[in-house]
C-alpha cells in the first residue's frame, strides 16, 4: 500500500502540473481548475510530509465545494476561496498556526503565508494550501478517510461556508467515486534500476521483482 501511495504521489507530480503549450505551472496560475491539477496541488503538498495523513479529505472538498473548479461559480465575482472555496475569516485564522508549519511551507513551497492575500488563493496550490492549513485550525480529528458520512459531518460542522449538508457531501463523494473507477487514463511509466556493484546481486533480484510484480498488475497495451 505504501509503495503505491509512493507512485501515485510521483505520478501525479509528473504527469499533471505543466502546461506543455505554455511552460506554465498550473498550480500557480489563478483561474486554472481540473482534476489533474487538483491531484497536482496535493501531490506537491503531500511529498515534503511536513503535514499529517489528510484521510483523502483534501482531494474530497475540492470536489465537493466546486466540482474541481469546473463549477462556473468558482472564481465568479470576488469569490477568492479558489478550488478549496475557504471564506476570507477561516482563510485568515490559517496565518495563527505555529510558527514552524509557516517555516516549512517558505521553505518547501517558496510561500510566506503571512504575507498571503485572500486573493491568492484563486490559485490552486495557495486555495490547496489554506485549506490545509485550517484543518490544523480546527481542533477535531479528521474522520477516517472509509467513514465517508463522518468526513461529510466535518465538513459541514467545521469546514464549508455554503451551508452545505453531509447528504450532500456523502453524494458528492459517491459520485466521485464512479468518476474516478470509470476514468483512468493510460500512461507511459518507466522503471529506473541502480545496477552497480554496492547493491549487489540479491537486492537487485529483489529490485527485479518488485518491477515485474507492479508491471504485472497493469493492463499493458
Amino acid at each position: 500500500f505504501i509503495i503505491m501511495e509512493a507512485m501515485k504521489l510521483v505520478l501525479a507530480v509528473t504527469l499533471a502540473i505543466i502546461s506543455t503549450t505554455t511552460a506554465v505551472d498550473l498550480t500557480r496560475e489563478p483561474g486554472t481548475n481540473g482534476r489533474d491539477v487538483v491531484q497536482a496541488c496535493i501531490a506537491i503538498i503531500t511529498q515534503p510530509r511536513i503535514f499529517s495523513e489528510d484521510q483523502q479529505l483534501l482531494r474530497r472538498i475540492a470536489y465537493v465545494e466546486t466540482r474541481d473548479g469546473t463549477d462556473p461559480d468558482t472564481y465568479a465575482g470576488n469569490n477568492d476561496g479558489g478550488i478549496w472555496q475557504l471564506s476570507e475569516m477561516k482563510y485568515l485564522a490559517t496565518k495563527t498556526v505555529n510558527q514552524q508549519l509557516l517555516q516549512d511551507i517558505t521553505t518547501h513551497f517558496n510561500i510566506r503565508w503571512t504575507a498571503t492575500v485572500w486573493s491568492d488563493l484563486r490559485k490552486p496550490l495557495f486555495s490547496a494550501l489554506a485549506a490545509r492549513l485550517y484543518f490544523e485550525v480546527i481542533t477535531a480529528e479528521i474522520p477516517l478517510s472509509p467513514d465517508i458520512s463522518a468526513q461529510g459531518n466535518y465538513w459541514a460542522t467545521y469546514y464549508t461556508s455554503s451551508g452545505g449538508t453531509q447528504t450532500e457531501f456523502v453524494n458528492a463523494i459517491d459520485e466521485l467515486t464512479d468518476i474516478e473507477a470509470c476514468d483512468i487514463s493510460g500512461i507511459d511509466l518507466y522503471f529506473v534500476m541502480d545496477e552497480s556493484g554496492s547493491v549487489g546481486p540479491e537486492n537487485f533480484d529483489i529490485m527485479k521483482d518488485f518491477v515485474y510484480n507492479i508491471a504485472d498488475s497493469f493492463e499493458i497495451g
